[in-house]
């Protein structure tokens, strides 16, 4: 429960981050931490916490679109999970392209149509 408590304080951080804070060198670096730390913490439950990611997996429904968000990320490039799990979390990537944040969008759609050319089967679970 620990893990999943730090990756939320710590996507917590990345959730408040707005658009312009990008040039702020500074926050560039907490940022770059903060996604950094997390992608550990989702690696460290899937090899040595598998217990946790029935609990990982619920973040997923959390109100944050932007924790969700790195949640479906970090179970498609970093973690196993079932198809439907899968799907869900492709599915997630597939609505930030809606994001307020236009580049925040445009990252999402761009990683989305890679990871479909990476991955063509996968197209099949956003059916």
């Amino acid at each position: 429960m620990k893990l999943i408590r730090e990756y939320l304080e710590t996507a917590n951080i990345l959730a408040q981050m707005e658009e312009e804070d990008f040039e702020n060198e500074d926050l560039v670096l907490v940022f770059n931490q903060a996604a950094a730390r997390i992608r550990f913490v989702a690696q460290e439950i899937e090899y040595e916490h598998p217990e946790l990611k029935e609990q990982f997996k619920q973040l997923l429904f959390i109100d944050s679109i932007t924790i969700r968000i790195w949640v479906a990320h970090h179970i498609l490039e970093v973690m196993t999970y079932d198809d439907e799990t899968r799907a869900m979390a492709l599915k997630e990537i597939a609505l930030a392209k809606r994001h307020s944040e236009p580049s925040y969008a445009l990252g999402n759609k761009i990683w989305l149509e890679n990871w479909l050319k990476k991955y063509p089967d996968d197209a099949m679970l956003l059916m």
